[in-house]
């Protein structure tokens, strides 16, 4: 496998390459549906990437399939949004049962944004009550922490934790 490696010509590329790995996010915002195979191909094959370097390599690939596919079906902002969100959601969490959200750290510097930070909302807290009702309902008692299951409990009885409130 070394050997390998050894012989071909494709250049490496590591994460300190910022210049090689800006081009291709740059590219990757500028393919149509006829180009994004070429970029793709290119990704895929064309370099010996290191550890960090496969990240960026593969969330290109993902924006430009995405755009790709934005200019086929033209996404409104919402179905963009929303597709990036089932992407996080089948990838990361398929096990979730109560949602996802992406916190923006930014908008901590501006005040007109705490309640992002401290409120859940109403459909979140009934699908986090439910869940903990079925926790407490489906486990083995004597093999869960019991400050796990005091927890668990106080959500099912309303209790909302870590200080969020919940919102409209």
């Amino acid at each position: 496998m070394n050997n390998e490696i050894q012989k071909t010509n494709k250049p490496f590329v590591s994460e300190e390459n910022k210049d090689v790995i800006d081009s291709w996010y740059k590219r990757a915002s500028e393919v149509t549906p006829e180009t994004f195979g070429d970029l793709i191909n290119e990704l895929l094959h064309g370099y010996k990437l290191d550890y960090g370097a496969k990240i960026h390599a593969a969330a290109a690939c993902t924006i430009a399939m995405f755009n790709a596919c934005d200019d086929i079906f033209s996404l409104s902002g919402f179905q963009g949004s929303a597709s990036i969100m089932q992407i996080l959601y089948k990838l990361n969490y398929p096990c979730n049962k109560t949602g996802i959200r992406v916190v923006d750290y930014d908008e901590m510097l501006y005040p007109q944004y705490e309640d992002k930070f401290r409120s859940i909302s109403r459909n979140t807290w009934k699908l986090l009550r439910k869940r903990a009702d079925e926790l407490i309902d489906e486990s083995d008692k004597s093999t869960v922490n019991p400050s796990v299951l005091h927890h668990w409990m106080g959500i099912s009885f309303g209790l909302v934790p870590f200080g969020y409130y919940i919102s409209d």
